[in-house]
């Protein structure tokens, strides 16, 4: 007689093989990635961008002592799509006045074109007698070859400006620059060959403002004056012509256009994403989700977010925007940073320690 623990082991066997296949699904459907990357920057990385054609612009961490001050000048270097790299500026000759300039880039983007890039950078300047120091954002202008752009045979650094990019005339930067305490922001347009800066929309303070067509136009919210509310509108940066989109009853950050530029979201509050269809913007749309960055997926339908503050690691989730269904990636592993291409066909992931990037292909999300 066979004894009845034997009999049951055959059972309990094909339920343990059941309920592995199921683990194995749930952990490929949980991390749709390949085992390996496709390609690996083994540098401890502070920024890094897409281009269009695939390569990659990154910042690496770089410090030296110069006259007592420890400094920080990130280098910039230039990654093939994984078919090599090469640094195109060493940080330690970009040096400014007499105290101890130090700068860390914070974001890096691309030209249209692939030739020309900016970097938005926290810089600070310590004192050499008081040892103190003084912080602020500025955007800096080079080109792929590591040649600074300098506005009209001045400085390649903007002051006081962030979210700078070329126009893909290549000879034109649009950047927003600090107008008042409350995080507003002007708009300006500046020639480096030429060197005069022009303001534009001389009479409207923004929030927020993201550039599309290649910076020939741009989706902004409006700050609110005399007790109104702040405003989505679509700017024409050529004619300078503002169209109304909608009245916002609250604006906290994020805002982003969809590849496609037909669907703009926000974080209307830090736990509420809201997204619009452009060419219907009185409907608004929301799901519950903490703030913090995202890409839109190419279905549009999703949006890879990574919850929480910037530049501190945390999961990533694809957010499903019909209904705000929200599931973990990467088998819930946390990340410091990440950046999806501009065709959102790879995906660039940092984890945390040291900032390395890996890059891999992302599938389409159903």
């Amino acid at each position: 007689m066979i004894p009845r623990s034997h009999r049951l082991r055959p059972v309990a066997q094909r339920i343990l093989f059941a309920a592995c296949l199921l683990l194995f699904a749930a952990v490929v459907a949980a991390a749709p990635l390949g085992d390996k990357p496709l390609f690996t920057i083994d540098e401890d990385c502070t920024a890094f961008a897409f281009s269009r054609d695939g390569r990659i612009a990154f910042a690496v961490h770089h410090v030296f002592s110069q006259h007592k001050f420890d400094l920080e000048r990130d280098d910039f270097w230039i990654s093939d799509a994984g078919h090599g790299k090469r640094k195109i500026l060493n940080g330690e000759k970009l040096a400014r006045g007499e105290g101890g300039f130090s700068y860390m880039v914070r974001t890096i983007r691309w030209s249209p074109s692939g030739r020309k890039l900016a970097a938005e950078v926290t810089t600070g300047a310590a004192a050499e007698r008081h040892g103190d120091s003084t912080l602020s954002a500025q955007s800096f202008l080079f080109d792929v070859n590591g040649q600074e752009v300098k506005i009209a045979d001045g400085d390649s650094f903007i002051p006081d400006s962030q979210n700078a990019t070329w126009l893909d005339d290549d000879a034109t930067v649009i950047y927003l620059e600090s107008a008042r305490p409350r995080r507003e922001y002007t708009i300006w347009s500046v020639k480096p060959s030429v060197g005069h800066a022009e303001r534009l929309f001389e009479d409207t303070y923004f929030l927020a403002a993201v550039w599309m067509e290649g910076g020939r136009r741009a989706v902004a919210v409006t700050s609110p004056e005399h007790g109104e509310k702040p405003r989505l509108v679509l700017l024409d940066l050529t004619k300078q012509a503002v169209t109304d989109l909608a009245p916002l009853d609250a604006y906290s950050s994020g805002l982003s256009v969809s590849p496609s530029g037909q669907k703009t979201a926000y974080f209307r509050d830090p736990g509420t994403l809201e997204w619009r269809i452009v060419a219907a913007p009185n409907t608004p749309h929301d799901v519950q989700a903490l703030t913090g960055p995202y890409y839109w997926t190419r279905d549009e339908q999703h949006v890879l977010l990574k919850s929480g503050v910037e530049r501190r690691s945390s999961v990533i989730q694809w957010l499903r925007l019909s209904d705000g269904t929200a599931d973990e990636l990467f088998h819930g592993l946390t990340f410091w940073n990440f950046a999806v291409s501009d065709d959102g066909r790879r995906i660039a992931l940092s984890p945390p320690g040291k900032h390395i990037v890996e890059v891999y292909d992302l599938p389409e999300f159903q």
